[in-house]
C-alpha cells in the first residue's frame, strides 16, 4: 500500500465513532475527507451506519460493513486533483462546493 488508505480508512471509522460516543448522536453518519499531499487533492466520502457501531459494540461486524468512496478514483501516490493547473484548482473549488450545498440541506 503505502499510501495511507489504511490510515484513511481507520481515521474516518474513528471520527465515525467519536461523533457517536461524545455527542450521543444514535444517526448514521456522512464523514467527508479532503486528502492533499504536495499539490494534489482527493476526495473521500462514506455514510457509516449505526447498525453497524452496534454490531462492532459485539465485536467485528460480519453482517454490516463501510464502503469509503474516493475521488477521483485513481489510486496513487501522485494521482488526484492537481493544484498546479487551473483545471485542477477549478475541480477542487467545485467539489467543495458541492460537499457545502449537501451539509446545508
Amino acid at each position: 500500500m503505502g499510501i495511507g488508505k489504511t490510515q484513511i480508512g481507520a481515521e474516518v471509522l474513528a471520527c465515525g465513532s467519536e461523533n457517536v460516543i461524545s455527542n450521543d448522536i444514535m444517526i448514521d453518519q456522512n464523514i467527508f475527507v479532503m486528502r492533499i499531499i504536495s499539490m494534489n487533492v482527493t476526495f473521500y466520502k462514506t455514510v457509516i451506519p449505526i447498525a453497524y457501531f452496534e454490531e462492532l459494540g459485539k465485536g467485528l461486524p460480519r453482517k454490516q460493513s463501510v464502503m469509503i468512496e474516493r475521488w477521483p478514483g485513481t489510486n496513487g501516490k501522485t494521482t488526484g486533483l492537481d493544484l498546479i493547473g487551473p483545471e485542477g484548482r477549478k475541480a477542487v473549488l467545485n467539489a467543495l462546493i458541492k460537499i457545502r450545498q449537501y451539509l446545508l440541506e
